[in-house]
């Protein structure tokens, strides 16, 4: 069957987000600037012939009336708005935002489409169930089409072109392009930008239609027109020929054409690269046998350079999920660890703040923080460690992160020079697993004690986790989940690890009194083993008279209605912070299966 797939493009994005956001109107010629070039440039201002990567000082001349406007840049201390490149990172959290709400539009304006995120600007949507629907129920016949449409290959009225428009794979195309009128609208509607979008059977086709009547119109390409369009296509501008194979292919029509002594018209001299580029797809099918190709980069990719220059893709559209991954990272030359140090923070900074975003968004929060950084022409060295446990409070939160990439850095001695910087978080988790984490381990005691009162047995004494070792004689601290342990137990009692072992032994939940300070259990075992000394017993957290108690992990005073740290989340008795107190239950709750 075919399927119909749109490739929608918001028309000049950041110039969009920024004019619509500094409320200047659209006929007025506008330039979004990065440092001293251009970034993103409305079609007023290309009419005069500004055009990206031009300087500021090039725009102006051609069009002495645009306005411009600097992306938004972030340093070491958190300021916005200085400009500069030698200590501030560009920061696009605002064009994220605009993104994020993009994709939430398309998503409510149109169910059972699927929707693959191609960029923060671009979108591939599959909506082929919900063409197929509209076809049956219309019987194949379309009155007109949105009046925006151009139907590639089609001079003028696209109902006087019968010949090119008369199949049902057509017809669905027909119905793909009311689908991508209603997108749009809906898009416009929200938020007030403008799209393009491209209709054909696969992703490649649609990419390149979606360029070719831009801005703010729609082209459909039926099947009979598609070869005939690629022939007309930049060779690197056909999607999956831009980087390195579309280097090699680029080459060796260079190098075919200098062999026979002329250049096919309307190609390029050797030497060309992305931008002189002046192949074409058709020059492809054209001038370079099968054969050759096959021997230049092997049969795989001389079949798939064929196909994106024929119009063939399968590739289907997969939904995009939350990232796996959020990474700030910057390119410089670093010769000492002060300015290491500042590009951490600037980096670790900006992660923060696309962190508490994707929380809002998604409900999870990473459980890893990783710094890269690259010497010279030599591989990357990476160090990971915990990332700061979630809060409430974002200001506090978001200077935590800075912090332990810091600790990172100072790990170990680094070589300098380096070229180049990253922070990433990784392992995402849901927020509610942490506190369901918690609540198991707060709740555990209350657990049992019903339990035992099922079976008409006294609740055991609850456990508490002790701030580290006690000052007994021959008490010893548990090293995997830092609880204290009287010299008479043979093993954690909370755990069941043995000393200085990180191994639990599975805890049998139905016999409580193995895990009860001064419980049966190991009443029995201490007087197996002649122990005269009785066993210490904890008191349960409601009997601290104290109306605050210090936290073990990081020495902040805390009240006493607080059952955790509420800097570091450690739990009251706990050395360990809470990422790393969390991490642990998860090992006991994976190791034990009962926690």
């Amino acid at each position: 069957m075919h399927r119909v797939i749109l490739h929608l493009d918001a028309d000049c994005f950041y110039a969009q987000v920024e004019q619509e956001r500094l409320r200047i109107p659209r006929d007025v010629p506008f330039a979004v600037q990065q440092w001293g070039s251009l970034l993103a440039i409305n079609y007023s201002a290309r009419a005069s012939g500004v055009a990206r990567g031009m300087t500021v000082e090039q725009a102006t001349k051609l069009c002495p009336a645009i306005e411009l406007v600097h992306v938004p840049t972030l340093d070491d201390a958190g300021a916005t708005g200085e400009i500069d490149r030698r200590t501030a990172k560009i920061d696009l959290g605002r064009y994220r935002e605009a993104s994020s709400k993009m994709f939430d539009v398309l998503a409510a304006a149109c169910a059972g489409v699927v929707i693959e995120k191609a960029g923060l600007d671009e979108a591939y949507v599959d909506c082929t169930d919900v063409c197929v629907a509209e076809v049956d129920a219309r019987g194949g016949v379309f009155a007109d089409l949105p009046a925006d449409t151009i139907v590639a290959g089609v001079d003028g009225d696209w109902e006087h072109a019968a010949p090119l428009i008369e199949t049902r794979a057509d017809a669905l195309l027909k119905a793909g392009c009311m689908v991508a009128a209603r997108l749009r609208a809906a898009v416009h509607v929200a938020l007030r930008f403008t799209t393009s979008c491209g209709i054909a059977h696969n992703k490649t086709v649609a990419k390149q239609a979606s360029a070719l009547n831009k801005p703010n119109k729609q082209t459909m390409v039926p099947s009979s027109a598609c070869a005939p369009m690629l022939r007309t296509i930049n060779l690197r501008d056909v999607r999956g020929l831009g980087g390195k194979l579309g280097d090699a292919v680029v080459a060796l029509l260079d190098e075919l054409s200098a062999r026979e002594g002329a250049v096919p018209a309307g190609s390029a001299q050797s030497g060309s690269r992305y931008k002189s580029c002046c192949w074409t797809a058709g020059d492809v099918l054209q001038h370079l046998p099968p054969k050759l190709l096959a021997q230049r980069l092997g049969k795989a990719q001389a079949i798939f350079v064929l196909d994106k220059c024929e119009g063939v893709d399968a590739v289907k559209v997969r939904a995009t999920g939350a990232p796996q991954s959020h990474m700030e990272m910057k390119s410089i030359l670093i010769s000492a660890h002060d300015a290491a140090a500042s590009w951490v923070r600037t980096l670790a900074r900006s992660l923060a703040l696309r962190i508490a975003a994707d929380g809002a968004k998604f409900g999870r929060h990473p459980r890893t923080l990783s710094l890269t950084f690259g010497p010279p022409d030599e591989p990357a060295h990476s160090r990971q460690g915990d990332f700061p446990a979630h809060t409430a409070a974002s200001t506090v939160w978001v200077e935590r992160v800075p912090a332990a990439a810091l600790a990172l850095l100072a790990k170990r001695e680094v070589s300098y020079p380096i070229t180049r910087i990253s922070v990433q978080a990784t392992n995402f988790e849901p927020l509610e697993t942490r506190s369901h984490n918690i609540a198991a381990l707060l709740g555990a005691q209350s657990l049992h004690a019903r339990a035992r009162g099922a079976h008409g047995s006294e609740p055991p004494t609850p456990v508490v986790l002790c701030s580290g070792p006690a000052d007994g004689e021959g008490e010893w601290s548990c090293v995997r989940c830092t609880l204290s342990c009287a010299p008479s137990d043979a093993r954690c009692r909370l755990c069941g690890a043995s000393p200085k072992s990180k191994r639990p032994r599975p805890i049998d939940t139905g016999a409580p009194d193995a895990r009860s300070i001064g419980g049966k259990a190991a009443r029995a075992h201490a007087g197996a083993h002649g122990t005269q000394k009785p066993q210490r017993h904890v008191a349960p957290a409601a009997a601290y008279a104290s109306d605050v108690w210090d936290c073990a992990a990081c020495t902040v005073k805390c009240s006493a209605a607080e059952r955790t740290c509420t800097t570091c989340g450690a739990l009251r008795g706990s050395t360990l912070a809470g990422t790393q107190q969390l991490l642990a239950m998860q090992r006991l709750t994976s190791t034990s299966g009962r926690v």
